[in-house]
C-alpha cells in the first residue's frame, strides 16, 4: 500500500471513533436535556396545582 491509502485507512479509523465519541456526547447531553425537562415539568405541575387550589379557595371565600 502506498502511504496515501494508508493514511486513508488511518483517517478511516480515528474518523470512526471520533463519530462514535460524538454520538456519545450528543447521548449524554440528549439525556441531560431530559432530566432537565422532566424538572421543569415537575415544577410547572406543582405550581399549576399550587395556583389551582389558591384560586379555588379565594373563590370559597368570595
Amino acid at each position: 500500500m502506498f502511504p496515501s491509502a494508508l493514511e486513508g485507512v488511518r483517517n478511516q479509523r480515528t474518523g470512526k471513533k471520533s463519530i462514535k465519541q460524538s454520538l456519545n456526547v450528543v447521548n449524554k447531553l440528549n439525556r441531560e436535556l431530559f432530566r432537565i425537562i422532566s424538572h421543569i415539568q415537575e415544577f410547572l405541575k406543582e405550581r399549576v396545582k399550587l395556583l389551582k387550589g389558591i384560586k379555588i379557595i379565594r373563590l370559597k371565600f368570595k
